[in-house]
Formats: structure tokens, sequence, C-alpha cells
């Protein structure tokens, strides 16, 4: 499945993120987090799960990361690909 417009979800305020999606040949993820040294293993385990869990086979990802929690981070990424127009999102 690929993303057929650019979207964006959520803020760049303390606890949240900001997940921007564009249409991209293949799949790219950028991640840029205040605890990325801590926690960017598990941030882009996030990522790639609900990429994965949501069947997108192409798009370009940037995620701006505020020290959002697990469930915001999911939910910020899910909401930016309903918003990009995606077909069949579960």
């Amino acid at each position: 499945m690929e993303i057929v417009k650019e979207a964006v979800a959520g803020t760049l305020e303390s606890s949240d993120c900001l997940v921007m999606v564009k249409p991209y040949e293949g799949l790219k993820v950028d991640i840029e987090s205040i605890v990325m040294e801590r926690y960017g293993r598990r941030i882009r385990q996030i990522v790639e799960d609900v990429i994965k869990s949501m069947d997108i086979t192409s798009g370009y990802f940037k995620i701006q990361d505020r020290g959002a929690l697990d469930y915001c981070l999911k939910a910020r990424i899910r909401i930016a690909i309903e918003r990009a127009g995606v077909d069949n999102v579960r």
C-alpha cells in the first residue's frame, strides 16, 4: 500500500511528536528525537511495527519526537497515515 498525499499529525510540544508523511518511491523513515540516545531503538521499532501493521509499502516518514510515550507515537503515525489518503486502512 502506498501513501497518496502529504499529511501531518501531532505537535512539537513537550511529550508529543510530529509525524509527517508523503509519497515516496520505496520506504524511508527519518527520526529525530530528544531521547534518541536512550530510546532510539524502541522508537524505530514502534514506527516500523505500525507501518508494517498497516501494510504500508512505500512512503516517506519524518518523525520529530519530543519525548512522546509509545501510545502517543503509535497514534500519531496511524493518524498521519489515515490523513494521507491510504486505501484499506484498518
